[in-house]
């Protein structure tokens, strides 16, 4: 009996009525993840590297290991960190950019971030949930204190390389090990290590994630 992804991988090679809108849905959430965390900004950029990661999936898919759902999805993240490596090669080598980093957001800036309203926000500082405070006339609200509730916290990583942020995201958010790491990105499993390792450090000092979950 076909197994499911070798199922989903034949009909996308037969050219099937929705294969493809399948395999989307499947992997698309994950491969924006993924997108997302070398180009954090939304737009032009970032679709053209998503377009290019789907295109060349598609055109590679007759090489899938499709004997488990494990090994087809490794090979979709393989295939998307070899796109990014031989067409956009400058987006990966894009350096920390220091300049984005806040240590501290107006009232304004802090509804846009939250997308909270006017009467959230008070009830939120009212509650204690969310801290205030008075500098030069004007109600500030420390950044480390909103990091854990911001929906978009693309600009806070910002403060490691786009490299870093490909690593982290493979690792702690997509759940692959070092060691699969190494096998899409052309490095050893220690260096996989040793650069995730700096990357947290750096996301310390910064003040984006405690010590406690580096």
């Amino acid at each position: 009996m076909i197994s499911e992804p070798a199922r989903l991988v034949r009909d996308i090679l037969q050219a099937k009525p929705g294969s493809v809108n399948e395999f989307m849905r499947r992997f698309g959430p994950e491969l924006c993840d993924y997108a997302t965390a070398i180009v954090p900004v939304r737009g032009p950029v970032f679709e053209t590297a998503l377009e290019d990661i789907f295109v060349d999936l598609l055109s590679q898919i007759r090489a899938a290991d499709s004997t488990s759902d494990e090994s087809l999805r490794q090979f979709v993240f393989e295939s998307a960190a070899r796109t990014m490596r031989v067409r956009h090669r400058a987006l990966l080598n894009a350096p920390a950019d220091l300049s984005s980093i806040k240590s501290t957001y107006r009232h304004g800036e802090v509804l846009r971030e939250l997308k909270m309203s006017e009467a959230e926000l008070a009830a939120a500082v009212s509650e204690g949930v969310i801290r205030a405070f008075r500098e030069d006339d004007t109600t500030k609200f420390r950044a480390q204190d909103l990091r854990a509730l911001m929906k978009n916290s693309s600009a806070a990583v910002a403060c490691i390389s786009a490299a870093h942020r490909e690593l982290c995201c493979l690792h702690f958010r997509l759940g692959f090990t070092p060691e699969v790491i190494a096998r899409f990105t052309q490095q050893t499993a220690a260096e996989v290590e040793q650069r995730i390792d700096e990357a947290c450090h750096s996301l310390v000092t910064h003040g984006v994630i405690s010590e406690a979950l580096a």
